[in-house]
């Protein structure tokens, strides 16, 4: 189930006893169950999930959203006039041109798309730290900066 929740899928509460796993996808709520015989079946959205997850293929349970350059532009100014220019992470300041959004609660996990879940950082900062917690995006922050220090 962790592969569903790290890529925007919510975990539902089973609807009968047959049910093994039941989540959102693409399109709709998966499920995974035992039939009579014992053997898992699943319905086809959840057996796309298996294959991806089985062959380490991308799957997404949401749409990606577009983000266009002149959102980015008025983000990055908000986040650095709130922020300063510095990175979160290695404290190095940050250029428009090497700036990434970091989502302190990542949007998969529920975190929400506004100012107040963001921080700025470098896009090589912001990939080191992948889908790290809250508290464990907090330690390496104080971790970098320290040894850049």
């Amino acid at each position: 189930m962790t592969f569903v929740t790290e890529r925007g899928g919510c975990v539902l509460t089973a609807t009968s006893v047959w049910e093994v796993a039941r989540f959102t996808g693409p399109g709709g709520v998966c499920i995974i169950y035992r039939n009579a015989n014992g053997d898992l079946k699943w319905n086809q959205r959840a057996a796309d999930s298996w294959e991806a997850w089985k062959a380490g293929r991308a799957w997404r349970a949401t749409p990606r959203t577009k983000r266009g350059p002149r959102k980015r532009r008025i983000k990055y100014e908000n986040l650095t006039a709130r922020d300063g220019h510095d990175c979160f992470y290695c404290g190095k300041p940050v250029s428009f041109e090497e700036f990434s959004i970091e989502h302190l609660v990542s949007l998969t996990h529920g975190g929400p798309d506004n100012l107040t879940n963001m921080a700025v950082t470098h896009r090589g900062c912001n990939a080191t730290a992948g889908h790290l917690s809250v508290v464990e995006k907090v330690r390496l922050a104080e971790q970098t900066k320290g040894l850049a220090q």
